[in-house]
Protein backbone atom coordinates (compact mmCIF):
# COMPACT_ATOMS: atom_id res chain seq x y z
CA UNK A 1 0.00 0.00 0.00
CA UNK A 2 2.85 2.24 1.29
CA UNK A 3 4.79 1.73 -2.50
CA UNK A 4 1.41 2.12 -4.11
CA UNK A 5 1.26 5.60 -2.37
CA UNK A 6 4.69 6.36 -3.24
CA UNK A 7 4.05 6.10 -7.17
CA UNK A 8 1.13 7.97 -6.99
CA UNK A 9 2.53 10.35 -5.25
CA UNK A 10 5.74 10.34 -7.95
CA UNK A 11 3.53 10.50 -11.07
CA UNK A 12 1.31 13.24 -9.70
CA UNK A 13 4.41 14.96 -8.89
CA UNK A 14 6.08 14.69 -12.45
CA UNK A 15 2.88 15.35 -14.25
CA UNK A 16 1.84 18.55 -12.18
CA UNK A 17 5.42 20.18 -12.46
CA UNK A 18 5.30 19.21 -16.32
CA UNK A 19 1.92 21.21 -16.38
CA UNK A 20 3.30 23.95 -15.06
CA UNK A 21 6.60 24.05 -17.47
CA UNK A 22 3.50 24.26 -20.06
CA UNK A 23 2.57 26.79 -18.70
CA UNK A 24 5.76 28.53 -18.47
CA UNK A 25 6.86 28.14 -22.06
CA UNK A 26 2.94 29.29 -23.05
CA UNK A 27 3.36 32.41 -20.98
CA UNK A 28 6.77 33.19 -23.04
CA UNK A 29 4.61 32.87 -26.17
CA UNK A 30 2.02 34.49 -24.81
CA UNK A 31 3.08 37.24 -27.02
CA UNK A 32 2.74 35.37 -30.56
CA UNK A 33 -0.33 33.08 -28.62
CA UNK A 34 -3.58 34.64 -28.04
CA UNK A 35 -4.67 31.88 -25.17
CA UNK A 36 -8.24 31.28 -24.78
CA UNK A 37 -10.04 30.96 -22.02
CA UNK A 38 -9.07 28.37 -19.54
CA UNK A 39 -5.59 28.76 -20.43
CA UNK A 40 -5.65 32.22 -20.97
CA UNK A 41 -6.33 32.48 -16.80
CA UNK A 42 -4.08 29.59 -16.08
CA UNK A 43 -1.21 31.36 -18.31
CA UNK A 44 -1.97 34.78 -16.29
CA UNK A 45 -1.54 33.10 -12.54
CA UNK A 46 1.91 31.77 -14.34
CA UNK A 47 3.16 35.18 -14.94
CA UNK A 48 1.42 37.12 -11.82
CA UNK A 49 3.20 34.29 -9.89
CA UNK A 50 6.29 33.58 -11.99
CA UNK A 51 7.67 36.41 -12.27
CA UNK A 52 8.00 37.84 -8.96
CA UNK A 53 9.70 34.66 -8.21
CA UNK A 54 12.40 35.34 -11.29
CA UNK A 55 12.95 38.56 -9.84
CA UNK A 56 13.97 37.40 -6.43
CA UNK A 57 16.45 34.89 -8.01
CA UNK A 58 18.13 36.87 -11.00
CA UNK A 59 17.29 40.51 -9.13
CA UNK A 60 20.47 40.94 -7.64
CA UNK A 61 22.31 39.45 -10.27
CA UNK A 62 21.57 42.12 -12.24
CA UNK A 63 21.46 44.55 -9.80
CA UNK A 64 24.93 44.24 -8.88
CA UNK A 65 25.98 43.71 -12.78
CA UNK A 66 24.09 47.26 -13.41
CA UNK A 67 25.97 48.65 -10.72
CA UNK A 68 29.63 47.82 -12.23
CA UNK A 69 28.62 49.95 -14.91
CA UNK A 70 26.84 52.34 -13.51
CA UNK A 71 23.39 51.45 -15.15
CA UNK A 72 19.81 51.06 -13.91
CA UNK A 73 19.03 47.68 -15.43
CA UNK A 74 15.57 45.88 -15.17
CA UNK A 75 14.74 42.48 -16.79
CA UNK A 76 12.16 42.70 -19.43
CA UNK A 77 9.22 40.44 -19.21
CA UNK A 78 10.21 37.82 -21.95
CA UNK A 79 13.88 37.46 -20.49
CA UNK A 80 11.66 36.47 -17.26
CA UNK A 81 10.04 34.18 -19.03
CA UNK A 82 12.38 32.88 -20.55
CA UNK A 83 15.30 32.77 -17.85
CA UNK A 84 12.02 30.92 -15.94
CA UNK A 85 11.40 28.42 -18.87
CA UNK A 86 15.12 27.52 -18.25
CA UNK A 87 14.53 26.67 -14.70
CA UNK A 88 12.09 24.83 -15.08
CA UNK A 89 13.92 22.77 -17.69
CA UNK A 90 16.96 22.24 -15.60
CA UNK A 91 14.03 20.58 -12.63
CA UNK A 92 12.49 18.97 -15.86
CA UNK A 93 16.04 17.32 -16.29
CA UNK A 94 16.86 16.17 -12.98
CA UNK A 95 13.15 14.52 -12.94
CA UNK A 96 14.26 12.77 -15.94
CA UNK A 97 17.79 11.74 -14.69
CA UNK A 98 15.99 10.44 -11.30
CA UNK A 99 12.53 9.15 -13.10
CA UNK A 100 14.42 7.33 -16.12
CA UNK A 101 17.37 5.90 -14.74
CA UNK A 102 17.46 2.75 -12.70
CA UNK A 103 19.69 4.39 -9.71
CA UNK A 104 17.32 7.13 -9.88
CA UNK A 105 18.74 10.38 -7.77
CA UNK A 106 21.60 8.54 -5.75
CA UNK A 107 23.10 7.37 -8.89
CA UNK A 108 22.19 10.99 -10.40
CA UNK A 109 24.27 12.62 -7.32
CA UNK A 110 27.50 10.03 -8.01
CA UNK A 111 27.30 10.88 -11.58
CA UNK A 112 27.47 14.62 -10.26
CA UNK A 113 30.25 14.17 -7.78
CA UNK A 114 32.53 12.56 -10.41
CA UNK A 115 32.05 15.08 -12.93
CA UNK A 116 30.82 18.37 -11.25
CA UNK A 117 32.25 20.67 -14.62
CA UNK A 118 30.85 18.55 -16.91
CA UNK A 119 27.19 19.05 -14.86
CA UNK A 120 27.63 22.90 -14.47
CA UNK A 121 28.42 23.03 -18.15
CA UNK A 122 24.97 20.98 -18.53
CA UNK A 123 22.94 23.10 -15.95
CA UNK A 124 24.44 26.48 -17.50
CA UNK A 125 23.42 25.01 -21.11
CA UNK A 126 19.96 24.13 -19.85
CA UNK A 127 19.56 27.59 -18.21
CA UNK A 128 20.55 29.63 -21.20
CA UNK A 129 20.50 27.79 -24.38
CA UNK A 130 17.33 25.28 -23.46
CA UNK A 131 15.69 25.36 -26.81
CA UNK A 132 19.35 23.97 -27.83
CA UNK A 133 19.01 21.54 -25.31
CA UNK A 134 15.21 20.73 -26.10
CA UNK A 135 16.55 19.89 -29.80
CA UNK A 136 19.30 17.27 -28.44
CA UNK A 137 17.03 15.94 -26.00
CA UNK A 138 14.84 15.15 -28.70
CA UNK A 139 17.49 13.75 -31.15
CA UNK A 140 18.76 11.67 -28.10
CA UNK A 141 15.09 10.29 -27.20
CA UNK A 142 14.73 9.44 -30.80
CA UNK A 143 17.71 8.14 -31.93
CA UNK A 144 19.28 6.11 -28.60
CA UNK A 145 20.02 2.83 -30.21
CA UNK A 146 22.18 4.38 -32.80
CA UNK A 147 23.78 6.91 -30.92
CA UNK A 148 24.89 4.43 -28.44
CA UNK A 149 24.75 1.23 -30.32
CA UNK A 150 27.11 -0.12 -28.05
CA UNK A 151 24.53 0.10 -25.04
CA UNK A 152 22.12 -2.35 -24.07
CA UNK A 153 18.32 -2.42 -24.90
CA UNK A 154 17.20 -1.77 -21.15
CA UNK A 155 20.01 1.31 -21.15
CA UNK A 156 18.36 2.54 -24.36
CA UNK A 157 14.78 2.45 -22.64
CA UNK A 158 15.91 4.10 -19.75
CA UNK A 159 17.67 6.48 -22.15
CA UNK A 160 14.31 7.45 -23.92
CA UNK A 161 12.18 7.20 -20.59
CA UNK A 162 14.90 10.04 -19.00
CA UNK A 163 14.59 12.15 -22.13
CA UNK A 164 10.89 11.60 -22.80
CA UNK A 165 9.84 12.60 -19.20
CA UNK A 166 12.64 15.84 -19.46
CA UNK A 167 10.45 16.34 -22.44
CA UNK A 168 7.23 16.51 -20.62
CA UNK A 169 6.82 20.00 -20.25
CA UNK A 170 7.06 20.33 -24.01
CA UNK A 171 4.60 17.79 -24.65
CA UNK A 172 2.11 19.00 -22.30
CA UNK A 173 2.84 22.93 -23.88
CA UNK A 174 1.73 21.40 -27.59
CA UNK A 175 -1.40 20.26 -26.23
CA UNK A 176 -2.39 23.33 -25.21
CA UNK A 177 -1.44 24.65 -27.88
CA UNK A 178 -3.69 22.02 -29.53
CA UNK A 179 -6.72 23.20 -27.25
CA UNK A 180 -5.94 26.59 -28.02
CA UNK A 181 -6.24 25.95 -31.29
CA UNK A 182 -9.57 23.78 -30.91
CA UNK A 183 -11.14 26.30 -29.05
CA UNK A 184 -10.51 29.34 -31.52
CA UNK A 185 -11.98 27.10 -34.37
CA UNK A 186 -15.14 25.43 -33.11
CA UNK A 187 -16.14 28.50 -30.43
CA UNK A 188 -19.77 26.52 -30.35
CA UNK A 189 -18.45 23.16 -29.77
CA UNK A 190 -19.78 22.38 -26.40
CA UNK A 191 -16.78 20.83 -25.32
CA UNK A 192 -14.24 23.30 -26.11
CA UNK A 193 -17.41 26.35 -25.09
CA UNK A 194 -16.29 24.74 -21.83
CA UNK A 195 -12.26 25.30 -21.84
CA UNK A 196 -13.36 28.95 -22.89
CA UNK A 197 -15.44 29.88 -19.96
Amino acid sequence: MLRALSIFLSQAYLHCAAVLGALSLASLFSGAIEWQGVILALVSWWEATIRPVVDVIYGPVVQWFGSLFGLDLNIPNWLKDYLAVGLVFILSRWRGITGGWRGGSRKALDAIKRKPLTYISLLLRTLLIWPVEIVLLARTMIFAGRLFPERSAEEIRQIRVAHFISLLPVVYAFGLVVINWFIVLFPENKFFKDFRN
